[in-house]
């Protein structure tokens, strides 16, 4: 009754509730499936676990910010509520202006703790995904791919002639191609696939289930996107890139790592094959 009555008021401030539960492992099953922006949860609850310890598993497995409604005051509670990294803590009975503040403030931290996350996983000047976040994601797809026996293609590329470049046109001319650089590899991808600047000229991008059939296939997608780019601009030097493409097989890879290395020995090859970088037009 409590829980049907806190509803009709969070729906009368303006929010949607997207599940009422009783138990931890149900609050758990509804968090994954409707991934809500915040949670709210009384200490007791049907079950093994408590509000406390499910607090802990949403923030440690979701990242979702959860606020307390409880009658517990009691120091060890207290303690308790403070490690569980909670977003907020309010005393029954509560007033609603009260409720609600909570809840904004709740939201707010997210938001902001949301930007900086990304922030700190993102290229700067290109807008992809960095080193950092690319190594995270991947990591984190290898291992779901590696239980359930999806394909997974790992695209290494690298700018030709990054140095000459800059030399001859300034470093502002070699932005503006590396800018140019990850807009080619957005334009042959899909919004699923992972793709980062890993550092300097060098780019990479994760392919789980990718839809082409062929390395080969990949590759040519990239190159007709960077021949559409320089068709369309007048830059006094053509984007230019070499390519590594491998499909991911655990046995003969063993790691992200492994699988990095043998798209970048493909990448140094094919930039050995194309030889040196044509001249400033």
């Amino acid at each position: 009754m409590v829980a049907k009555d806190l509803r009709r008021t969070l729906e009368r401030l303006g929010y949607r509730v997207v599940a009422v539960v009783r138990s931890a492992q149900a609050a758990l099953h509804a968090v994954g499936e409707k991934q809500p922006d915040v949670v709210l949860t009384d200490i007791g609850l049907q079950g093994e676990s408590d509000g406390i310890a499910l607090a802990s598993t949403i923030r440690d497995k979701y990242g979702v910010p959860v606020v307390f409604l409880s009658g517990f005051s009691d120091e060890s509670t207290l303690t308790r509520i403070a490690s569980s990294g909670s977003s907020g803590y309010l005393m029954k009975p509560f007033r609603v202006p009260e409720l609600h503040a909570s809840l904004q403030l709740a939201l707010r931290r997210r938001a902001a703790d949301t930007k900086l996350q990304h922030q700190a996983l993102t290229d700067e000047l290109t807008g992809l995904y960095n080193r950092r976040g690319f190594l995270a994601l991947a990591e984190q797809q290898l291992k779901v791919a590696s239980r359930s026996a999806r394909r997974v293609m790992l695209v290494f590329a690298d700018l030709d002639g990054m140095k000459a470049a800059n030399d001859a046109l300034g470093h502002e001319a070699g932005d503006r191609l590396l800018v140019d650089a990850a807009r080619a590899l957005r334009g042959s991808f899909r919004d699923s696939d992972i793709i980062a600047r890993l550092g300097g000229d060098e780019f990479a991008v994760l392919l789980v289930d990718p839809v082409c059939s062929s390395q080969q296939f990949v590759e040519q997608r990239i190159e007709a996107s960077v021949r559409q780019l320089n068709e369309s601009s007048d830059r006094p030097l053509g984007l230019s890139m070499s390519l590594g493409v491998c499909e991911w097989h655990p046995a003969s890879h063993g790691s992200l790592a492994g699988l990095l290395a043998a798209a970048d020995a493909k990448m140094y090859a094919a930039k050995a094959a194309r030889g040196p970088r044509r001249s400033v037009r």
